[in-house]
């Protein structure tokens, strides 16, 4: 198999399905209550040069439970200022 062009490596496990980059597209492009971006373009250049080590569903897996901990660090800092609201 010829490494894959755009990534520039052979990805783990093999090539990415279309219905797995749908999935990893969505997750990385995830938006916070904020309305902005929870991951950084870096962050997400990180992720795709996981597949080298990890394959598709291994990397959809770390990047939910990354977002899920995100949300709900971001979903806890809001609690907290509406518990601060004395008025």
């Amino acid at each position: 198999t010829t490494p894959s062009s755009k990534l520039g490596f052979e990805p783990k496990g093999g090539a990415t399905t279309p219905s797995e980059k749908k999935e990893i597209a969505l997750l990385l492009s995830s938006k916070g209550v904020d309305g902005k971006a929870v991951f950084s373009k870096d962050e997400m250049k990180v992720y795709s040069d996981m597949r080298k080590n990890k394959t598709a569903s291994e990397l959809i897996d770390i990047i939910k439970e990354e977002l899920q901990k995100r949300l709900g660090m971001e979903e806890e800092s809001q609690n907290k200022v509406k518990d601060l609201d004395i008025f």
